[in-house]
């Protein structure tokens, strides 16, 4: 994730909402993080329903 998610129109519209450049500076470096996060949980879940 080499900040794909940055050219999402949806990504761009939420910091436009933000607009506080700290914030949007810490979510760009969190967000990939929680993005792997969520991919994982989702993985498990699937794994757990399919035994």
């Amino acid at each position: 994730m080499n900040g794909e998610f940055l050219e999402d129109k949806y990504v761009k519209n939420w910091f436009e909402q933000i607009g506080n450049s700290r914030t949007i500076r810490n979510y760009t470096r969190e967000f990939p993080r929680f993005l792997e996060f969520v991919k994982k949980t989702h993985l498990l879940s699937v794994s757990k329903k399919e035994k």
